[in-house]
């Protein structure tokens, strides 16, 4: 059963769902990626890509997708959404459409 410790199925309605679960790859793809980019940043000052605009949440998520699809490896399962929560009440789902950026 080791062999599989890293692939969950779990069934929704008529729909199943097979999910790697590799979070010690992933975790490492985000501290680099992401983490090491906005951490402790002033975001308007610190980070060139928001110079000429706005540090919205919305805009924060799309600059988060792409730094992970340019890293994105080929045996991880596909990037399906990147979440950006600013308040409790303010949460951001940006769905991956594209598959390179």
């Amino acid at each position: 059963m080791a062999a599989y410790e890293n692939i969950l199925v779990e069934t929704r309605g008529r729909v199943g769902l097979i999910r790697l679960n590799r979070p010690a790859a992933l975790n490492a793809l985000v501290r680099e990626r992401v983490i090491a980019v906005y951490d402790h940043k002033y975001i308007n000052r610190d980070l060139p890509e928001f110079a000429t605009m706005t540090a919205t949440a919305e805009n924060m998520a799309i600059d988060i997708r792409d730094r992970l699809l340019r890293a994105w490896p080929a045996e991880f399962p596909a990037l399906a959404r990147v979440g950006v929560q600013e308040t409790k009440r303010n949460v951001i789902g940006l769905p991956v459409i594209e598959e390179v950026v």
